[in-house]
């Protein structure tokens, strides 16, 4: 058992609009008044045991627990606690679960309201979950057939390919042995004084934390915490758990066959044991830094993947910490088919190679800085509407990962002070000290060919090092070409619903625009673009084309930009592009915030008036292709949305996917010759909605689809279906 134990009160403040502390028994508690929704409280009981605490005739008493206690308690039987869930407005199920993990067990109620008598309430039921379960035998009994039915329910490929690749990275520690939901043969023989004895050893006070965040006064949740939980027993103080000593060292490599797995994985790894971290600025300054090394690599493993003849379809660089588990890992790791994976393995290593080798760009690392700093200003405007349901949650992770709390205020602060003083030399050094480890652990997973093994992926590996590679820079692109798309033309016909509140214009060459102002979710915006007739028009014959177009479109990029360089040139703002074809048109959309509305606007009116068709766009969508008739072929997921569909639709056309091969004999000049004509003339409507100025959402849409040559295409004759 692990006792929670970032300092409050150290170099990092909490939330200042939190109230923090502990009860005399040890108890943390964390209360976050929140209005959103008005009235709703969200509660968390976190109990610092998991997986981990568990020995090896153990393994999966702390996910039995977490089942026992909805089964009976010293206050409430099974049916008592039903009755009093719903006397309280909650559902069992939706307002009340629980999870386990490797290190923490979370309890979870979602209160309609936080009257003093639901508090109350709602903190005796958290008390007999730390101190009060019956452990009944004959409950026992039932929920271990509910738990071996769950052990086989997750027993899926990907669950088992998570396990093989724990127990390669992490040998000589048991991480890799104990995965939350138990094993077979455990749970099978699982007594009640085995669960009982865990019980007692680590459901204890000072081993876990209630999370309150809501519509509540602080001062009254103390109150009622200590009254209903304040005199239960603190419990033996407690020694970090020991999970065993890491041992990788070397090159080593592993491979992990299962045909069900919908893709093949290639990656290099670096492992490093970590002993006695604890959450301060200087941690939180290296982790910045590594999000800006690992952003800068990713960015570069994702123009390889869009290369011809490209050995993988996707990558990307990552550092893990999990301070609990005592363990960060430095990962490339590449999505591939069987036949590319030594070839992957060389990809890998020459970018892994390059990265330690050639100091980033100060371009690079800019782009780096203001995507990552957008992310932190994005997530702080949206707390300003973020439902207490979800405040909670980020608390739990945090209190889970040994994280002092603090605001989204000074996260942003931080990080932008942090980022301020970085060079592009200190990013480079960084990244390389985290595969400072001398350890290299080569994995590979998937529907591998029987030649691919542990030695020719070792040998990939090893040859690739031996071979001379050149690393050329790619050029960085700053500044969009689609910005003037001529004079705007008059407005013809606007209307106001006040019922609705929708704002309604008609522009002199026929495109309409609609305004829905709402502050449902604070500074975001949804931009909808509806043009021409879309699967109305499929050619007939062409089967598929739609889907082949959805895939394509976007990754075809602008004639003077491609989608890759529209990364680096909006890097640091928030927008966003999707297309896709529906029944009577077909939609070009969006996610942005109200300060770069203009440039998701700039950007769909690009792909109207500018789209490249480009073999990118065909290179990417076959990637997706090989993916789901993959999926289709190894999961029942993706054989009922294909096969299914069809069958209960009465084999429309227009549903499910014609054979693989007509799929990947699609070129972008069908893409082009289906609908540039739609693109050029067809009828066009806007639709934004969001946190928005109506005025300045007007004049955004005005001079840029505004501008738009006249639109002659009539809409189609059944506009307002759904789309597919």
């Amino acid at each position: 058992m692990d006792e929670i134990f970032f300092e409050v009160g150290g170099d990092i403040p909490t939330d200042s609009n939190a109230v923090c502390g502990v009860l005399d028994n040890g108890l943390h508690y964390y209360i976050l008044p929140n209005k959103e929704p008005p009235g709703k409280v969200s509660m968390r009981l976190f109990v610092g045991v998991g997986s981990l605490m568990e020995s090896d005739s153990q393994r999966g008493v702390a996910h039995f627990l977490e089942h026992m206690a909805f089964c009976g308690s010293e206050n409430f039987s099974q049916n008592d606690l039903i009755d009093e869930l719903h006397r309280m407005g909650m559902q069992s199920g939706y307002h009340t679960a629980a999870t386990t993990g490797f290190t923490e067990t979370v309890y979870r109620l979602e209160l309609p309201m936080g009257t003093r008598q639901m508090l109350n309430d709602a903190l005796l039921i958290f008390r007999d979950y730390l101190t009060g379960l019956k452990l009944a035998p004959r409950e026992l009994d039932l929920e271990r057939m509910v738990i071996l039915n769950e052990l086989r329910d997750i027993n899926l490929p990907k669950h088992r390919d998570m396990q093989a690749n724990y127990n390669f990275l992490f040998p000589g520690s048991i991480i890799g042995k104990r995965f939350p939901v138990g094993a077979e043969n455990a749970i099978g023989e699982m007594t009640v004084d085995d669960v009982r004895n865990f019980y007692k050893k680590f459901y204890t006070p000072n081993a876990s934390a209630v999370v309150v965040v809501g519509d509540v006064d602080p001062q009254m949740v103390i109150r009622c915490l200590k009254h209903t939980m304040g005199d239960i027993p603190p419990g033996r103080s407690s020694q970090p758990t020991d999970t065993g000593k890491i041992k990788a060292s070397g090159i080593c490599a592993n491979v992990y066959r299962d045909a069900e797995l919908p893709q093949v994985t290639v990656s290099i790894n670096a492992v490093e044991p970590l002993k006695g971290m604890r959450d301060s600025k200087e941690l939180r300054r290296k982790n910045i830094y590594d999000r800006v090394g690992n952003h800068v690599v990713t960015r570069r493993l994702e123009r390889l993947s869009k290369q011809p003849n490209a050995s993988f379809d996707a990558g990307e660089s990552s550092t893990t910490y999990s301070m609990r588990n005592g363990v960060r890992m430095t990962s490339i790791t590449l999505t591939t088919d069987g036949d590319r994976v030594l070839e992957a393995m060389r990809t890998a290593e020459k970018a892994l190679r390059m990265a330690m080798e050639t100091e980033f760009s100060p371009a690079e690392v800019e782009k780096a800085k203001a995507a990552i700093l957008k992310h932190y200003a994005d997530k702080l405007n949206q707390s300003k509407s973020k439902q207490s349901t979800k405040l909670a949650n980020r608390w739990v992770r945090a209190i889970g990962n040994n994280h002092v709390p603090t605001s989204l205020e000074w996260d942003y602060e931080f990080a932008k002070g942090v980022m301020a003083a970085m060079t592009s030399a200190d990013a480079w050094q960084a990244y390389r000290e985290r595969w400072a480890p001398t350890n290299r652990l080569l994995y590979a997973s998937g529907n591998l060919p029987r030649n691919i093994g542990e030695l020719s992926l070792h040998a990939a590996y090893t040859k690739s090092q031996r071979e001379f590679s050149r690393f050329d820079a790619h050029p960085i692109a700053e500044t969009f070409a689609y910005k003037d798309f001529g004079k705007p033309g008059k407005i013809i016909l606007n209307s106001y619903d006040k019922e609705l509140n929708l704002y309604c214009y008609t522009f002199e060459n026929g495109v309409r625009l609609n305004i829905k102002p709402t502050t449902c979710e604070a500074g975001k915006v949804f931009v909808h673009v509806r043009f021409g007739r879309g699967l109305l028009t499929e050619p007939r014959g062409k089967e598929g084309l739609a889907k082949f177009a959805a895939w394509s479109f976007v990754e075809g990029g602008l004639d003077r930009h491609s989608c890759d360089d529209l990364q680096d040139i909006f890097a640091g703002r928030t927008w966003d592009v999707c297309f896709d074809v529906g029944v009577d048109a077909f939609i070009l959309s969006g996610r942005t915030i109200r300060e770069d509305l203009d440039d998701e606007l700039m950007l769909l009116a690009a792909y109207i008036v500018d789209p490249a068709f480009s073999e990118a766009g065909a290179h990417e969508a076959q990637k997706v292709i090989t993916r789901v008739y993959s999926e289709a072929e190894s999961v029942i997921e993706g054989a009922s949305g294909h096969e299914g569909q069809q069958f209960f639709k009465n084999n429309s056309p227009f549903l499910g996917y014609p054979s693989q091969k007509v799929m990947t004999d699609y070129t972008m000049e069908d893409v082009r010759d289906w609908f540039v004509e739609e693109l050029r003339d067809g009828y066009i409507e806007i639709t934004i909605v969001g946190d928005v100025d109506v005025n300045r959402a007007f004049d955004g849409a005005h001079k840029t689809f505004g501008a738009l040559n006249a639109r002659t295409g009539k809409i189609a004759a059944t506009i307002g279906a759904a789309t597919m």
